[in-house]
């Protein structure tokens, strides 16, 4: 059976994000997790087993670190090494892409995620699926 390939809409998706800081899965990319976040406020300082990529769609952010902050605006991206540990600020109400290995978010305690899941599109939740 052949794949079938559908294209996203990071715009209309970014439409789809009510509560800030519970983030929806955009696909999946050779084991990683691409995810879209809504970021207000300020979330609460965290750790990772792998990097961490967050690139933004909308607005402003800080990522603050024990070594520094760094400010990252649209079109603007940074790395957070695994086990860095970081506070995510919406210094304007933001739209975030988040880039997190797909086998590290599904076994982290709850406490260490950004909320619940909603997977989307279908395909993609079928691609999840066969992974778990």
């Amino acid at each position: 059976m052949a794949t079938k390939i559908q294209k996203f809409d990071l715009e209309k998706l970014s439409k789809q994000l009510k509560k800030a800081w519970s983030p929806i899965n955009v696909g999946t990319v050779d084991g990683f997790v691409v995810r879209m976040a809504k970021f207000r406020g300020r979330y609460h300082w965290h750790r990772h087993e792998g990097d961490e990529l967050f690139i933004v769609f909308k607005g402003k952010i800080k990522i603050q670190t024990k070594v520094g902050d760094i400010e990252i605006t649209q079109g603007e991206g940074v790395k957070i090494p695994k086990s860095v540990e970081h506070c995510p600020i919406a210094i304007l109400p933001s739209v975030v892409l988040m880039f997190e290995n797909k086998i590290i978010s599904q076994t982290k305690k709850p406490k260490s995620m950004f909320g619940k899941f909603r997977d989307l599109p279908s395909f993609e939740r079928e691609e999840i699926d066969r992974f778990s």
